[in-house]
């Protein structure tokens, strides 16, 4: 799954927007999905707004998503 949502975010020219919200992108402590998605916001040039909420994201993924957010120069709501 991550290596999916990798390349859908990273190599879609076109996608501006991603509710990945509830998902369970940090269930049982696997944080690679996570991990997935900052690595593709990092390399995103037209993503400029992505919801994670309610994925119960903390310590070290929570870290890297926030580094990615913050690094974007395309980023313009985060949730």
């Amino acid at each position: 799954m991550e290596l999916v949502l990798f390349r859908a975010v990273s190599d879609c020219v076109s996608l501006a927007q991603i509710d990945l919200s509830r998902n369970d992108l940090a269930r049982l402590g696997d944080t690679t999905g996570v991990k997935a998605i900052a690595d593709a916001i990092r390399v995103s040039a037209s993503l400029t707004a992505v919801d994670t909420r309610g994925n119960d994201i903390s310590g070290e993924a929570a870290e890297q998503l926030a580094a990615a957010v913050l690094g974007s120069t395309s980023i313009v709501t985060f949730g």
